[in-house]
């Protein structure tokens, strides 16, 4: 069987999705198989650990890049932005605070 990461080192975080998968495998191995085999979406998330959401989103860009469409990275999340207040206190000074 030919591997496409041979001589590669993996990530931890393939190693822990390989780990999974195993312990999965000889689970279905010791007990039968537990999760219908028609099922697949379903069988995968719990080898994997992965979750349902997360396995749909790799199967739609999986799909999108076969077809050549252009792959929707995830959006930049919002940095917080800072608003300075200027405050009066009681005896009429004034300062200003960060947000």
């Amino acid at each position: 069987m030919n591997s496409k990461v041979r001589n590669k080192v993996l990530s931890q975080q393939s190693r822990e999705i390989i780990a999974s998968v195993l312990e999965f495998m000889q689970n279905e191995a010791t007990y039968g198989v537990t999760i219908p085999i028609d099922k697949v979406r379903e069988r995968v998330s719990p080898a994997t650990e992965v979750s349902l959401s997360s396995i749909r989103r790799v199967k739609k860009e999986a799909r999108n890049i076969k077809e050549h469409v252009a792959v929707s990275l995830p959006k930049p999340k919002r940095t917080n932005i800072k608003t300075e207040v200027a405050l009066e206190g009681c005896y009429g000074e004034r300062s200003s605070t960060t947000i």
